[in-house]
This record gives structure tokens, sequence and C-alpha cells, in this order.
């Protein structure tokens, strides 16, 4: 028997475009929400995919802050060169010019950072909070870190940031969120193609709960473009059980 898309109630998103169903996630974003109201920044932990910098975006479109600034691992050298060099900068009152407010870092594990990163990243904080002080448009600093790393910070850092952290759970503690957001993305992405896909096998449900979602909601997101791009007049289990447990690309990593 199939599942058209016709007959699909487009799951509800949570809040802006984080669609959960699990009581303890909810729970946690809301506690984040408000952590960074109260104290403009915070940490978010979870495994790879789990949505880290999406649930990042919301907060700062939420609270307001038009200034999103995320830590880089991948920038990182040029990063802390850049703050080196330009400390003066911010004692002048005016930002570097690869500061800009559309600039982010991204974190991808901030407890792989050495000690003295930890440090730079600590003054790097307080310089650009100084600069903002008395603006109207004061940054907001989200930290994401995979929860796979359990190497302790820095006593300062994890002083601030103890308390403050949100954890998104993997796919594997929340099942009841796999199917709602297959449909999703599947949704999306047929739309995306313009394919005439009519809908898709009900057994592939039953291999969703099946398969452990290592890559989680990112996982999803690829295994459905995967599925639009290939797909003919209705989406058969086989491709989806070729897809999941034969080796394809599904961005896990």
């Amino acid at each position: 028997m199939d599942i058209l898309f016709k007959n699909i109630v487009p799951p509800e998103f949570f809040v802006k475009d984080i669609i959960t169903q699990d009581a303890h996630t909810r729970e946690c974003i809301l506690s984040g929400l408000q952590i960074v109201e109260k104290q403009g920044f915070c940490r978010i932990s979870g495994e790879q995919g789990t949505g880290k910098a999406r649930l990042a975006q919301y907060y700062s479109q939420t609270v307001g802050r038009q200034r999103l600034v995320k830590v880089s691992l991948s920038r990182l050298a040029a990063f802390l060169s850049d703050l080196l060099t330009t400390r003066s900068v911010f004692a002048q009152s005016a930002l570097p010019r690869w500061f800009k407010p559309e600039y982010t870092y991204l974190c991808d594990d901030l407890a792989a950072l050495t000690h003295a990163d930890q440090f730079n990243i600590l003054a790097f904080i307080r310089i650009v909070a100084s600069y903002y002080q008395e603006s109207d448009s004061h940054p907001l600093f989200v930290f994401l870190s995979t929860a796979s790393n359990t190497q302790p910070l820095i006593k300062e850092l994890e002083s601030i940031l103890s308390g403050n952290t949100v954890f998104l759970s993997s796919l594997r503690a929340r099942p009841n969120d796999i199917v709602p957001l297959f449909r999703h993305h599947l949704l999306k992405q047929v739309q995306r193609f313009g394919k005439s896909i009519a809908g898709y096998d009900s057994e592939i449900e039953t291999l969703l709960l099946k398969y452990e979602w290592p890559g989680n909601e990112r996982e999803i997101e690829s295994v459905c473009k995967i599925l639009a791009a290939t797909g003919k007049a209705t989406i058969q289990s086989q491709a989806v059980f070729k897809t999941l447990f034969r080796g394809e690309d599904t961005g896990k990593t």
C-alpha cells in the first residue's frame, strides 16, 4: 500500500525550521532560549547532524540579535591571527574589516581546542562584548560542540558555559521524530526537483525505524535528496534499503 503525498499532513514545526515531538528535546530548546535571552551566550552540544547550527540561528532571530557570532575551528588559524593583529583596532572603537554582521564562525567541537586557543576565544568574547556594550545590537555567542569529545575545557571557559548548555539528543534517542522528519524533507526535496512523484511505499517507514541514523537529521535530508532525484512515480522500499544499508553516500560524516 502506498502513502500518497496529497494525503500527508505536513508535520508542524515546534519552532522555526525545527521539527520534534520529543518532550525532552522541546524542553531543552525552550530552556536554551531562556539562557540566551538572559546571558547572551550558550553552548549547544550534540552529535553531528542534530541541527545545532539551525538552533543557533533560531535563537539569534528570536532574541533579536542581528549579529550571530560563531567560533570556528575550520577558520581558527586565520581567526587567531586576525585577533592578535587587530586588538588595537577594537580599542579604538572600530571593528576590523573582517568582522561584519554577516560574518560567522562555526565551532564543530569546542573541547578539541588547545588551552591557549580557548584563552584566545575568551579574549575575543570580552573584546567584542565590550565593543557592543553601549550598542543596541549586542552579538549572541553560540558555541557548538559534538558530544563525542569529552576533553575538559579550561576552568575559565567552563565556568561561563556551565549551566548554559543545550543538549540535542540523537535520533536514536527520539525515534518518534524519524518519520515526521523523513516526510518533511522528502516533500521538500520532491518539490525542489520538480518531480512528479505521487508518494512512497508504506514499507519504507518500517525500514526507517530499523536504521540507526548515525548522521541524524542531516542524513535523513541527504537520503531524501537521493530518493527525490532518482525516484519515479512512487518511491519503492527497495530504493530506500539500497540507500540506507548498502553504503550509498548519505551524508553520514
